[in-house]
């Protein structure tokens, strides 16, 4: 038998957290993956989440963007509370205030730079003259206007993932989130991409949650998460 969940808002303001997670548990079968995580995200944070193999790192960041239901516990996305939400509910929230970027760029091969990034948009009716004010502006802070023309086949990967990031951004959400994104890019690449979404985070004001495993990355964000056997062992503030 299915549970019945009922849905709760919170009343916001300007210091609200854009995210809440409070006591949040996750299992898959007999496997305890999150267990009574609660977390805050302020407007504007660049939150590391690190933690060894299975830890629960990624399970957390689909969790709290509406990918995957919490199995206990409740998450508020501005205030909003997710669970129990219906599909097409859950869908406006991740389109309209949520961007995702993965390890693998997931790009439409046959489109190109220009193309892939601006789908999103197209598909959600976006009028013409605030999409591509919104592209010219993103174009350039990803650093691939020399690339806009290409198909993937045709870039590197770490621009791949820039067409990704520039993708994840044109909807103009307030959060990106982000699981292992420097993972198949080499050491010179990586911080390229990292210094670009520290400027997305400065720039457009834009709060970041990325996911690594990778200990050197962490100096570009303002907080780092650390998670071990499904919670949160360490919280720490990078002043």
């Amino acid at each position: 038998m299915s549970k019945k969940r009922t849905n709760k808002n919170k009343k916001t303001n300007a210091n609200s957290p854009v995210i809440e997670a409070v006591n949040i548990e996750k299992d898959f079968g007999d496997n305890h993956v999150l267990k009574g995580i609660n977390l805050s995200v302020n407007k504007k944070d660049f939150i590391t989440i690190m933690g060894r193999s299975g830890s629960g790192k990624s399970t957390l960041l689909y969790v709290i963007s509406g990918i995957e239901e919490a199995t206990k516990g409740e998450v508020f996305v501005q205030g909003k509370g997710i669970s129990g939400l219906n599909d097409r509910d859950l869908s406006i929230i991740r389109t309209q205030k949520i961007g995702f970027v993965f390890q693998f760029y997931n790009l439409m091969q046959s489109l190109t730079a220009k193309e892939n990034i601006l789908l999103p948009a197209q598909v959600r009716g976006a009028e013409y003259e605030e999409l591509e004010e919104r592209y010219e502006k993103i174009i350039d802070l990803v650093d691939l206007r020399s690339q806009q023309d290409k198909i993937p086949s045709e870039m590197s990967g770490g621009q791949q993932q820039r067409v990704a990031i520039a993708r994840a951004l044109i909807n103009n959400p307030e959060i990106l989130m982000a699981d292992e994104l420097t993972g198949n890019l080499d050491n010179v690449t990586s911080e390229n991409v990292m210094n670009i979404l520290k400027n997305i985070n400065k720039e457009l004001g834009v709060t970041i949650l990325h996911v690594s495993h990778d200990r050197e990355l962490v100096k570009y964000g303002n907080r780092i998460i650390t998670l071990n056997d499904g919670q949160i062992i360490d919280d720490t503030r990078i002043q």
